[in-house]
């Protein structure tokens, strides 16, 4: 322990007596320097897809039974193209926090929930090229439909036109007269239903969110510090001198006007005094419960890369038994889990690192060059390697994570 840490420890000590201390070691460094807590945040797209609910749309006298018949099938509110450009980034932008981000169980006790995805700094950079890819990519898309706007608003309604003569059509087919105006009805309501210029400008969105973990420790270190020093430029040595005379005194008053009021309790509030005490003493234990249950974001996150490289490992180990070669896809899959370790190595695991390298080195050789004994040898060793921390990560329910 440090100096400070164990004039604190002196200090809890001297206050509540012989009582044991139970400490609990809680240690954030390495979350804090080597990596960053990112969330990704999107939304808008749900409006370019609508349902066909003919009571929705004010269609009320079609029986019951009939309705069910029809049900209510999806309707694209823009053209295919452009419903596709302007959700897939904000949908790929997820997938991209989950594939470079870890989830401790730390820190969805800080923040609240799990969103937040802690990635190392040796994975923040490619992180940070593919979310701005797929940024530009929504803002291409957005400029796109925008440009387009009145030329797709006459598309949509072509062909709405069209899906309510068959929607009328199938009414008919089905015994069903449909009231006079159905289809002009049904094409205004998905018409309205389209999203607007604006909803496509601001609505549609997707942006990352840095966690930052403040600890009151610190904030009141950094505010003692400046107030410090803003008094110490203020006031002469001798002001300093006879404030913490003041201050000293003060103290001593205080502590005689504690003794004095320790010395006047009551039976009954000595009882209720030692009530409020025996609850926090049973809060401190419920606290320190759920504390054992976190695990080291260090080995937590070990666990989650060995599980990663385990599965993978034995995927590519069943492809060569299976084939008696090495398949291209393998192959492929190998060079693809070294690139992606050597982001995700935040650690360092130089013995990782070395098996990895080489099965990548391995996968990158000509196809007739790529001996299967050699390769699979190569998947074992990591095999062999990850096992413990893959069964680990297993058995602590942890396995969703990371994805490869």
């Amino acid at each position: 322990m440090t100096t400070a840490t164990h004039e604190r420890m002196a200090q809890i000590q001297e206050k509540v007596g012989d009582a044991h201390i139970h400490q609990v070691l809680l240690d954030l460094s390495r979350l804090d320097r080597d990596g960053v807590f990112v969330n990704v945040i999107g939304g808008g797209t749900s409006a370019l897809r609508t349902k066909l609910s003919l009571q929705a749309l004010g269609v009320n006298d079609v029986p019951k039974g009939l309705a069910m018949k029809i049900g209510s099938p999806p309707v694209g509110l823009l053209p295919e193209e452009h419903c596709s450009a302007l959700s897939s980034p904000v949908h790929m932008a997820y997938s991209l926090v989950r594939k470079y981000g870890m989830s401790f169980m730390v820190s969805e006790k800080f923040f609240g929930r799990n969103q937040h995805r802690w990635i190392p700094w040796s994975a923040f950079e490619d992180f940070e090229k593919a979310f701005s890819a797929e940024s530009d990519r929504l803002e291409f898309a957005r400029e796109h439909a925008l440009a387009n706007y009145p030329a797709i608003r006459e598309r949509m309604l072509e062909s709405f036109q069209t899906l309510t003569r068959q929607a009328r059509d199938n009414l008919v087919r089905l015994g069903h007269t449909p009231a006079e105006g159905f289809s002009d009805t049904l094409t205004a309501a998905l018409m309205d239903k389209m999203p607007t210029k604006e909803h496509i400008q601001t609505g549609i969105f997707v942006r990352r969110e840095i966690g930052v973990l403040l600890f009151g420790s610190e904030i009141e270190a950094e505010r003692a510090a400046t107030a410090e020093s803003r008094l110490k430029a203020e006031i002469t040595e001798k002001e300093i001198r006879e404030r913490e005379a003041v201050i000293a005194a003060r103290a001593r008053a205080e502590y005689r006007a504690e003794e004095e009021r320790q010395r006047m309790l009551t039976e009954d509030q000595r009882k209720e005094h030692q009530a409020k005490e025996a609850i926090r003493k049973l809060k401190i234990e419920e606290e320190r419960k759920m504390l054992k249950d976190v695990l080291s974001p260090v080995q937590e996150g070990a666990q989650q890369l060995a599980y990663a490289l385990n599965e993978a490992a034995k995927e590519m180990a069943e492809s060569i038994a299976r084939n008696g070669f090495v398949h291209p896809k393998t192959a492929t899959r190998a060079r693809e889990m070294a690139t992606w370790f050597k982001a995700m190595n935040w650690q360092n695991d130089a013995q990782l690192e070395e098996l990895v390298s080489r099965l990548g080195a391995m996968a990158t050789s000509a196809p007739e060059k790529r001996d299967p004994i050699q390769f699979d040898d190569a998947v074992a060793r990591i095999i062999s390697v990850t096992k413990d921390q893959a069964a680990a990560a297993a058995r602590s329910g942890r396995i969703a994570a990371l994805e490869l």
